[in-house]
């Protein structure tokens, strides 16, 4: 058969982490019987354990949810709505929770994206130094030259940023009307 294997700096990471007391949960799309081997695997959970389905999860009402939280390590079948679910769950309990993957896709589909919008001053540095860095390379001579790159006018940093913001209005649109058929059907 065909086999991904974790690699070898995931497994390293792992480790270091469960050595320094930190608690690693495996949240992920691939089968139950994946998800648990390769976190037995891994040394996230002992040989045998089962994962829990998103379909398991959403049988759940909302203090078994929170209590399955406390005690399963592994994941699987979930979708970006769980994983946000499952980390609403670990900060609520009063665990802080640090993601990582080899995806981002645990975004919400109904939660508008300006929402805790300055909760991450790293994020925000890290937007503005982006930004200051990509003027830098249009409008600085010295950089136009080792980038071969040419200055924009005003009106053109406008339509380059109105075409790279194009998805974030669609996506907030999309999730005003979503809201707003929910609350429409609700009530």
């Amino acid at each position: 058969g065909i086999i991904d294997p974790p690699r070898e700096e995931a497994a390293v990471a792992i480790r270091e982490a469960l050595r320094a007391g930190i608690r690693v949960i495996m949240i992920t799309g691939d089968h139950p019987r994946t998800a648990a081997r390769i976190a037995s695997d891994l040394g996230i959970v002992e040989a045998g354990a089962s994962a829990l389905t998103g379909l398991e999860l959403d049988a759940l009402d909302e203090a078994a949810f929170a209590d399955a939280v406390r005690k399963t390590s592994v994941y699987a079948r979930v979708s970006p709505a769980h994983k946000l679910r499952i980390v609403d769950a670990l900060q609520a309990d009063g665990n802080v929770v640090a993601m990582t993957g080899d995806g981002v896709n645990a975004r919400s589909e109904t939660t508008s994206a300006f929402s805790h919008l300055f909760t991450n001053p790293w994020l925000w540095g890290a937007i503005t130094l982006s930004l200051l860095l990509q003027v830098a390379v249009v409008n600085l001579d010295f950089l136009n030259l080792a980038f071969g790159t040419v200055p924009l006018t005003f009106d053109q940093w406008l339509l380059c940023a109105g075409m790279a913001s194009v998805v974030l209005w669609f996506s907030e649109l999309r999730k005003l009307g979503s809201r707003a058929w929910s609350r429409r059907k609700g009530v």
